[in-house]
């Protein structure tokens, strides 16, 4: 049986690469602290758990380089409600200009393998607004 805990999503962002970019999903890793290969857009999935906390946290790529720049996580929401709805809300926004934005696992009317698509919207250094749609996965 596997311990039950919360899921941290990693967000890195290439900030000198991503502004004025065709695909800015490119310039955007995901990567979370259950040991999920590192992916970018809906190629990355984060495996989550029935009532646990999930926190998706901004970094900026190289930051010791760029230390002007900065990442922000604004808001999660569903891609699809009428989908399998893992997430607790349907939309999760940043509180208290930290950065960050916490949300919470459904505890009930979820199944093993359920696959939900999300929004993800990042700003990068106050003015650029980016929508990037990875996954979640009940395990």
């Amino acid at each position: 049986m596997i311990n039950p805990r919360d899921t941290y999503v990693y967000v890195v962002v290439d900030t000198q690469q991503i502004i004025g970019a065709t695909n800015p999903s490119n310039f955007v890793e995901f990567s979370d602290n259950r040991g999920a290969n590192p992916g970018t857009g809906n190629g990355f999935k984060s495996e989550v758990q029935r009532g646990k906390f999930i926190t998706w946290c901004g970094i900026v790529k190289e930051a010791s380089y760029h230390s002007g720049d900065s990442v922000a996580i604004n808001e999660i929401s569903m891609k699809d409600p009428a989908g399998k709805r893992l997430l607790g809300m349907k939309t999760y926004r940043e509180k208290h200009d930290s950065g960050v934005v916490y949300g919470r696992i459904r505890s009930s009317g979820v199944n093993n393998g359920d696959i939900e698509k999300y929004n993800i919207t990042i700003l990068v250094n106050g003015t650029h607004s980016y929508t990037i749609d990875p996954q979640l996965e009940m395990i």
